[in-house]
């Protein structure tokens, strides 16, 4: 089954501003606890290193009913191709939801 993973800018009414690389940026990544938040963890960074995108993780935070968990990272995207391969993996991880 394929899914498409939410992408927003944060900008209204769904006006996207041109983006300048390389960018370094917080990325949250909202997942469901079907399974272990470890696991879904290391299949996010196992594709941080396979498309070589340096990363470092700064925090989790779990939903007030506990169905899901954001996960924090501050990422670089050296180019357009680079955060499309990035997407496009998020998207092959059936447990996120949302990728902001």
């Amino acid at each position: 089954m394929s899914k498409k993973v939410n992408i927003t800018d944060g900008l209204p009414n769904g006006k996207q501003e041109k983006i300048e690389f390389p960018v370094s940026y917080e990325i949250k990544i909202i997942v469901t606890l079907e399974r272990s938040v470890i696991i879904i963890k290391d299949d996010i960074e196992n594709l941080f290193h396979q498309v070589k995108i340096p990363y470092k993780f700064l925090h989790g935070k779990d939903s007030k009913k506990g169905t899901y968990t954001s996960l924090t990272y501050q990422i670089t995207l050296l180019n357009k191709p680079h955060m499309d391969e990035l997407y496009s993996g998020l998207n092959k991880i059936e447990d996120i939801k949302l990728a902001i």
